[in-house]
């Protein structure tokens, strides 16, 4: 699997979205007003903690993990199973299909 996969959102707040990041080494949050997503460096209780002091009271935000998220002060609420996708440009589109533009919308068939 991708690197950038299995941690996606602490991937981009540590890259191409580090200009709006908050938080540090351990973790890292978009602004309230941006989008509820947050990234911990690991799923360890100093990052958790770390992440917990990025938080106002009674603030929920949505982190990718593939295991269960446990610290003390934080609870888990939910589980949201979810496909990853990474594009890859230049690749050769399938007979009948078309290229996805930025902005495009995609669906899930549902």
């Amino acid at each position: 699997m991708d690197d950038r996969l299995a941690n996606p959102y602490w991937h981009a707040l540590v890259t191409e979205q580090a200009h709006v990041a908050l938080g540090g080494e351990l973790a890292r949050r978009f602004p309230p007003d941006v989008i509820p997503f947050a990234g911990i460096a690991a799923n360890a209780r100093a990052p958790l903690r770390a992440l917990h002091a990025l938080m106002a009271p009674g603030e929920r935000l949505y982190l990718a993990s593939e295991t269960p998220l446990r610290c003390e002060g934080l609870e888990q609420e939910e589980e949201i199973p979810g496909l990853q996708m990474v594009f890859e440009p230049g690749l050769a589109v399938p007979s009948g299909g078309t290229e996805p533009g930025v902005g495009n919308r995609v669906g899930n068939g549902v």
